[in-house]
C-alpha cells in the first residue's frame, strides 16, 4: 500500500478497477509535476495556452470512472459526493468535487481534492486554470480483450500512469513494479526515462506523448470555486435592457388593445345605429334569431333596403369560406348601398371575395385595395341586383 503525500492511499484494487481512495487531510509537502508535463502542454496548446494552465500533482488528486445517469454538467456536479461517498475514505465535507472532460470510456471521470490542496493551488496560481497532472498523459487504448493497459512516463524517481479508463496516479519509481504486478502485469507504453527491468513495456512512437486538448479543458475549480467571468455588469445591462424591452412590449400591446376596444366600439354603435333605423326597440344584445325574424318582416314589405343587400352578401361569403374580415360596414339609404372595409391576409383573398359577391347577384365596386404590414384591405360598395 502507498501513501501520497498524506492525502491519497491507493488499494489493490486501484490499478485493476481504479478506485483511489481519498482522505481529506492536506499534503504537509507538495509534490512536484514533471517537468515532462509542462513540456506536453506546449506539445499539445502552444506556451501561450500553457502558460495559463497551473498542473495539480497527481498525488492532491484522485480521480475516478463512474456511471452517472443525469443530464446536464451542473446536475452531475451536484450528484458527485452522492455518487462517490461509498468510494471514500472518511467524511466528505472536506473534499472538492470536479467533472473532467476527455476520453477514456462511457460515463463519467471525475476528480476529488481535498478543500485545503484546492485552495492552497488555487491562492498559488494566479488566475490560472488548475489542470491535474494525470490528464496531460494521453489514454491509452484497451486491450481487445478490454483489459486495462498503462501509459507510464518516468521522469528521474517518481513515475505517472494513466489508465485506459482515464484515471491515474502517480507512484515512486521502487514501488511502480510491485504496483504493476498487483494490477495484473497489464501492457506498458512508457513514454519518459527507462522503466525498472522486471517490467515488461514499450516505449511509445514520437509525438504519442501529446494529449488531445479537449482534454485539458477541464479546470477543477468548479462550483463554489469557479473563477468570477467578469459577467455580472454585463449581465446586469442586459438584464436591464431585457426588462425594458419587456415594458416597450407591455406598452404597445396595451396601446393594440385600446385601438381594438375603440374599433369594437365604433363598430358597436354602428351596427345598433343601422338596427335601429330598421327596429327602434331591438339592441344588438338581443337573441340573433329573433333579431332575423324582425328585420325579415320589416323589410317583407318591400324588395329594397339594407336586409336583402346584406342577407345576400352574407350567404355569398360564408359560402365561399374565404379568410376575410369585416372591419366596418354601413348602409346609405340614399344610395341604397352598402360600404364594407375589409381585411384580408392577401389581395387575391378579396379579389375572390368581390367575385363571389358578383356571383350572388350584387353590384360591387371597389374601392383602392392595399396591402401593407402582413394585411390587405379594401373599401367595397355593394347594391342589390347588377352587374357593377
Amino acid at each position: 500500500m502507498m501513501e501520497k503525500s498524506g492525502v491519497m492511499r491507493m488499494p489493490q484494487a486501484a490499478f485493476a478497477a481504479s478506485d483511489p481512495v481519498v482522505d481529506a487531510a492536506p499534503a504537509p509537502v507538495r509534490p512536484v509535476p514533471q517537468a515532462l508535463a509542462r513540456d506536453r502542454l506546449v506539445a499539445s496548446l502552444g506556451p501561450a495556452a500553457a502558460d495559463r494552465i497551473r498542473i495539480v500533482p497527481a498525488e492532491a488528486v484522485s480521480l475516478f470512472r463512474l456511471d452517472l445517469p443525469i443530464r446536464g454538467s451542473r446536475q452531475r456536479l451536484a450528484a458527485l459526493p452522492f455518487a462517490l461517498e461509498d468510494r471514500l475514505a472518511g467524511p466528505i465535507d472536506g473534499l472538492h468535487f470536479a467533472l473532467c472532460d476527455g476520453a477514456g470510456g462511457p460515463g463519467v471521470l471525475a476528480a476529488v481534492i481535498s478543500r485545503d490542496a484546492l485552495l492552497a493551488e488555487r491562492d498559488a496560481a494566479d488566475g490560472q486554470q488548475l489542470v491535474p497532472e494525470c490528464l496531460t498523459l494521453p489514454v491509452p487504448a484497451a486491450a481487445e480483450t478490454g483489459a486495462m493497459r498503462w501509459a507510464v512516463c518516468r521522469e528521474g524517481d517518481r513515475a505517472l500512469v494513466r489508465l485506459s479508463d482515464g484515471t491515474g496516479f502517480a507512484a515512486q519509481i521502487g514501488v511502480l513494479s510491485h504496483l504493476w504486478r498487483h494490477a495484473g502485469e497489464p501492457e506498458v507504453t512508457s513514454f519518459g526515462a527507462a522503466l525498472p527491468s522486471d517490467m515488461r513495456w514499450s516505449d511509445a512512437e514520437a509525438g504519442a506523448e501529446i494529449p488531445d486538448a479537449a482534454t485539458l479543458a477541464t479546470d477543477l475549480r468548479q462550483g463554489a470555486f469557479a473563477p468570477d467571468r467578469g459577467l455580472a455588469r454585463p449581465l446586469r445591462a442586459l438584464a436591464a435592457v431585457v426588462a425594458l424591452a419587456a415594458l416597450a412590449h407591455l406598452g404597445l400591446a396595451y396601446a393594440d388593445l385600446r385601438a381594438q376596444r375603440a374599433l369594437a366600439e365604433g363598430l358597436r354603435i354602428e351596427a345598433q345605429r343601422l338596427l335601429a333605423e330598421r327596429i327602434p326597440e331591438a339592441t344588438i344584445y338581443d337573441d340573433p334569431r329573433l333579431l332575423m325574424a324582425s328585420l325579415a318582416r320589416s323589410g317583407s314589405s318591400g324588395t329594397g333596403g339594407v336586409l336583402p343587400v346584406f342577407e345576400t352578401a352574407a350567404d355569398a361569403l360564408l359560402a365561399a369560406g374565404r379568410p376575410v374580415s369585416v372591419r366596418s360596414l354601413s348602409w346609405s339609404d340614399r344610395s341604397g348601398a352598402l360600404t364594407l372595409q375589409v381585411e384580408a391576409a392577401r389581395l387575391e383573398d378579396i379579389q375572390r371575395m368581390e367575385e363571389a359577391l358578383r356571383g350572388a347577384g350584387l353590384s360591387v365596386t371597389a374601392g383602392t385595395a392595399t396591402q401593407a404590414e402582413g394585411a390587405a384591405q379594401a373599401e367595397l360598395v355593394l347594391r342589390g341586383g347588377g352587374d357593377g
